[in-house]
């Protein structure tokens, strides 16, 4: 879907401004990035951080995408690598773990060839372990009335969808998950 995106910026830059304006965006934030701190576990602010890894993967992983640039993967790579080795993911607070397993299952997706086979392995184990295994072992009590849904259900659908070819069962959540964002 990259080399389509590439293509269509490229050679239709007049056709769909709104798009190229948006692309433009996000390689100007991903630069931006590129001398931004990666994500701190420990740190008081924990949903901070998760956001802040969010932030650096989408945009460092579209700009390596679309340009090839290996400043930009090595960044997304670090970024992605810094949360996988977090102790945890927060679940006390779910939100974090809603916005790390978005950022990390973006990263996975977006990045995949340029991961190693124990860099893909880390990642998997941290999605399996940090976002569907603690749902599944507490779904009941993720019955949010507010924008918690999206943030939350949309990680572990993320995470989902990232694992779902490594037979980790974890295709049960997607159809709850979908049911109960849209909720």
């Amino acid at each position: 879907y990259f080399a389509d995106l590439r293509e269509k910026l490229n050679e239709y830059p007049n056709q769909n401004v709104f798009l190229k304006r948006i692309s433009d965006n996000i390689m100007a934030n991903a630069d931006l990035y590129l001398s931004e701190p990666l994500p701190v576990y420990g740190v008081e602010e924990k949903l901070d951080e998760a956001r802040l890894g969010l932030k650096h993967i989408f945009a460092c992983a579209y700009a390596f995408n679309l340009t090839g640039d290996n400043r930009y993967l090595n960044k997304a790579k670090a970024d992605l690598l810094a949360l996988c080795n977090f102790a945890d993911w927060n679940q006390s607070q779910y939100l974090c773990v809603g916005e790390t397993a978005m950022a990390v299952a973006i990263g996975y997706d977006w990045l995949y060839g340029k991961l190693t086979n124990q860099e893909r392995e880390l990642i998997r184990n941290k999605l399996y372990k940090e976002a569907i295994a603690t749902w599944e072992a507490n779904w009941s009590q993720f019955n949010y009335s507010s924008n918690w849904n999206e943030v939350c259900w949309g990680g572990l659908v993320a995470a989902s969808i990232a694992l779902y070819m490594h037979c980790f069962n974890s295709s049960s959540v997607t159809p709850i998950s979908f049911n109960w964002a849209c909720s």
